[in-house]
């Protein structure tokens, strides 16, 4: 084979495989010229840009993969992030209406001891007033008429005594009546406020889950954001990792071509 087999040496560049790539691809012409190189360097030269390129194309593809990997993984990130967001809204929402429903349970636990109460003590104040009046009502009851009355004194006497058991019983019943009024006076009263209570608590949970809510949607709403900001960033990394390879290549290019000029310059001959 000939001399320049012997001479260059680049990890582009296999001498054997070479001189067989360069008489397949005659045709092919190099984006630096070849016009200084004689054939050898022409061989060489058509051979080892190929590899370059083949190589930076590789890792221009691999570069591309690594950076739609790394969209997709901020992407599912903030996927992730958001739907934990949700879920959360969603257990804190379900936490707030079970307390809620809870305090609503305690108010109205609350209002029927209450009621209780004060319907027990209306019915122990009656039993004591009808207890009371019928004590009196029997002592009346229990009095003889006085011997030697006439007959007009003994019925006025009788008269006079039923007078006085009708007016206890009507005593009896208008204050058992009071009772029973004030009763349900107060038992009303228990219910508008237990009614107030029970319409502050859903208010309240309808406000607290209205700032959660917002809350929420100013998270979500950063996440995307933070999302968008990261992708540009991440592509204008891309962009410029791409420009430098491209640089980076354009060197390699430059430099390999460089060494095979320096040993296979095209010797021009001289004019006799």
């Amino acid at each position: 084979m000939a001399d320049w087999f012997v001479h260059y040496a680049s990890p582009y560049y296999d001498p054997e495989k070479a001189h067989e790539y360069y008489e397949q691809h005659k045709q092919l012409k190099g984006k630096r010229s070849t016009s200084q190189l004689n054939d050898e360097g022409k061989k060489i030269w058509e051979y080892t840009k190929n590899n370059i390129t083949a190589e930076k194309k590789a890792k221009m593809e691999e570069q591309k993969k690594a950076h739609e990997k790394q969209i997709e993984a901020h992407r599912e990130k903030a996927k992730e992030t958001r739907t934990f967001i949700t879920n959360r809204l969603k257990d804190l929402n379900k936490a707030l209406t079970e307390k809620a429903k809870q305090d609503r349970t305690n108010v109205s636990n609350k209002k029927k001891a209450d009621s209780d109460q004060i319907s027990e003590q209306a019915k122990q104040e009656k039993e004591r007033i009808t207890k009371e009046n019928q004590a009196q009502i029997k002592r009346l009851r229990d009095q003889t008429v006085p011997s030697g009355l006439s007959k007009e004194a003994k019925a006025e006497w009788i008269a006079d005594r039923n007078a006085k058991i009708a007016s206890l019983q009507e005593d009896s019943k208008s204050a058992k009546d009071k009772i029973s009024a004030d009763a349900a006076g107060k038992k009303a009263e228990i219910s508008e406020n237990a009614k107030g209570e029970s319409d502050r608590i859903g208010e309240q949970l309808k406000a607290d889950k209205s700032v959660h809510s917002e809350n929420t949607k100013n998270e979500r709403q950063k996440v995307s954001d933070d999302l968008k900001s990261v992708i540009s960033a991440t592509r204008e990394a891309y962009k410029a990792s791409k420009t430098q390879l491209n640089e980076d290549y354009e060197a390699i290019y430059d430099r390999e071509y460089e060494k095979i000029y320096s040993e296979n310059k095209k010797v021009k001959k001289s004019k006799k």
